[in-house]
C-alpha cells in the first residue's frame, strides 16, 4: 500500500514511535486490513469460531492467511475484544516475536 501513495514503508525509530497518531499511516493500515481481511467476510468468519479468545485469533489468521497481530486488530476494530485485551494480546504477541528474532536458527550445522 505505502509503494501506491508514494511512501517509504521502513519506519525510523520516530516514525515508529508516532504511528498510531499519522492519519497516513491510519489509512493504510484501514485500507490494507480491508484487502486482506475483508469486513463482510471476517464477520462471518467470526461466528463460526469459538469463543477461546487464543483459539480464535489462531483459527482467523490461518483462514486469511495474516498474522495474528492482524487479527487482533480486526477483532477490536469490530468491537469483538475490548481495548486491554487489545493491548494484552498485542504485548503478548509482540515478546512471542521478539524471543523468536533472538533465537539463533542452526540448519544444518549453520547459523542463519
Amino acid at each position: 500500500m505505502h509503494l501506491f501513495i508514494g511512501t517509504n514503508e521502513i519506519l525510523t525509530d520516530e516514525e515508529i514511535n508516532n504511528y498510531f497518531r499519522d492519519p497516513l499511516e491510519v489509512f493504510v493500515n484501514k485500507v490494507t486490513a480491508e484487502i486482506l481481511v475483508p469486513r463482510g467476510v471476517f464477520d462471518a468468519a467470526l461466528k463460526t469460531v469459538g469463543k477461546n479468545i487464543d483459539e480464535k485469533i489462531q483459527s482467523l489468521a490461518d483462514k486469511f492467511k495474516v498474522s495474528k497481530f492482524v487479527i487482533v486488530r480486526r477483532l477490536y476494530d469490530s468491537n469483538d475484544i475490548d481495548h486491554s485485551v487489545y493491548l494484552s494480546k498485542t504485548e503478548e504477541l509482540n515478546k512471542l516475536f521478539k524471543e523468536f528474532q533472538g533465537r539463533k536458527k542452526i540448519i544444518r550445522g549453520w547459523k542463519l
